[in-house]
């Protein structure tokens, strides 16, 4: 028994200080670890959702022509023929349905107003608000009409289709912003010294949520935007700017696209799809304020955006814009856009 006499342990102080520090440390690390576990399993859900759609919408003829959008004709005050809106939920009923599983279909009639559009949205599990990049709260979108279109000829925007709604069979939320009658090239026309968009190319857009109504229901986490470009052969883009970070101006794309890189490993340059996407869906995104909401550029000079700081958002050149190639080494876009393929 004399051999154990000098042997030393520690005190029940002594040990409970060291947990308490082991807890303390817990605390601290935990949430961050805790959130990016949470990120990479959204961004697994999300690639596997943009590649079931991107692959159901390749079986798909076409996405034009489903369903009818007529608008409602009056006379003093009476309605001499009455509106009929069947196109998006048409849209999912008969052309995605027979390519995608969907448990559920939800949709407005004509004469509903945007209250009565989210509250049918709602029954497929989309909040009727959800809070932007930037954590502003906004009412969801209830119509393709509340994109941002308007550099576009009046006589070519003609979509104005109520919203439709599906849910999946593994519980994803998903919005469509529907056009009927999309085109399948650019073009550019002259209008008043400028060039604008003759053509409205957006056939959908998908505003997607991973869980339903359970939250934080808040762009760039469990809710995204996927957007499909041309009718017959539809060329679909995932659409996440990075809204945090502008990066500087220069000619060089391959530079650009360090910088990009440098700014967040999942960032990426975009392609003239995204690019044309994101200028669409900027009223959902929370794109600077003072961005300019038109598709028009000045034929003389390239046209520079400038967010409300003062610092330039993207420069582009007429020359590359509406390109049906990839964008050339004049351009620099200064908002990186989230590549949910990289792991």
């Amino acid at each position: 028994m004399k051999k154990f006499k000098n042997l030393k342990s520690f005190t029940m102080a002594e040990i409970l200080i060291s947990m308490t520090i082991i807890g303390i440390v817990a605390l601290m690390t935990l949430p961050s670890l805790l959130s990016k576990i949470n990120a990479r399993a959204l961004n697994t859900q999300k690639r596997a959702l943009f590649a079931k759609l991107s692959q159901g919408i390749a079986m798909m003829s076409g996405l034009n022509g489903y369903g009818d959008y007529t608008a409602e004709v009056t006379e003093d005050d009476n309605i001499v023929t009455a509106g009929v809106d069947t196109a998006a939920e048409s849209f999912i009923t008969d052309g995605l349905s027979k390519v995608l599983k969907i448990h559920s279909v939800c949709a407005a009639s004509y004469s509903d107003n945007d209250e009565k559009v989210r509250k049918a949205l709602k029954n497929c599990g989309l909040s009727e608000t959800y809070k932007d990049a930037l954590g502003n709260v906004k009412d969801f979108p209830t119509s393709y009409n509340v994109l941002n279109l308007s550099g576009m000829d009046a006589s070519v925007v003609k979509a104005k289709t109520h919203a439709a709604a599906f849910r999946t069979v593994n519980g994803e939320s998903v919005a469509v912003l529907y056009n009927p009658n999309a085109a399948d090239d650019f073009y550019i026309g002259n209008y008043n010294n400028q060039f604008t968009l003759r053509k409205d190319t957006l056939s959908a857009v998908f505003i997607f949520d991973l869980n339903g109504l359970k939250g934080p229901n808040r762009f760039g986490q469990d809710i995204g935007i996927i957007t499909a470009i041309f009718s017959t052969h539809p060329k679909l883009s995932y659409i996440e700017p990075d809204t945090n970070n502008i990066v500087a101006v220069n000619n060089s794309l391959s530079l650009f696209k360090k910088q990009c890189e440098k700014v967040n490993k999942s960032y990426k340059l975009p392609d003239l799809y995204e690019l044309y996407s994101m200028l669409a869906v900027r009223p959902l995104i929370a794109v600077p304020s003072n961005i300019g909401s038109s598709l028009r550029r000045n034929i003389a000079t390239s046209t520079i955006f400038y967010d409300d700081n003062n610092r330039v958002w993207a420069w582009l050149p007429l020359n590359s814009l509406f390109s049906t190639t990839p964008l050339g080494n004049d351009v620099s876009f200064l908002w990186c856009n989230n590549d949910i393929f990289k792991k």
